[in-house]
């Protein structure tokens, strides 16, 4: 019997793995609470997308966002397609009943 992971794109894995590793990463460079509450949720031609959970963060992350796309650039140069120019914030929707 197939496991799970036979059955998905090998590309998706990568893709997923690459996220995981870059978020594993940003919350290493960036100081807690605002690390644990980070994540990478997209890369897209030149831009990172990074999620944060409320509103209050993303300001941090913005003030700082030169320094995580070079610390990015330089540990994922081999694993990216290209070099990352642009860092967008994202506030992670809040689920009813969370507030």
């Amino acid at each position: 019997m197939k496991k799970l992971l036979d059955h998905l794109d090998p590309h998706l894995l990568a893709r997923i793995r690459l996220q995981l590793a870059i978020t594993q990463s940003l919350r290493r460079q960036l100081p807690e609470p605002l690390g644990s509450s980070c994540w990478c949720s997209n890369i897209e031609g030149a831009t990172l997308t990074v999620s944060v959970n409320d509103n209050h963060q993303a300001p941090l992350i913005h003030y700082q966002q030169r320094e995580l796309l070079k610390h990015v650039n330089a540990e994922f140069k081999d694993r990216l397609n290209q070099p990352l120019r642009q860092l967008r914030i994202q506030v992670a929707a809040r689920q009813a009943g969370h507030d």
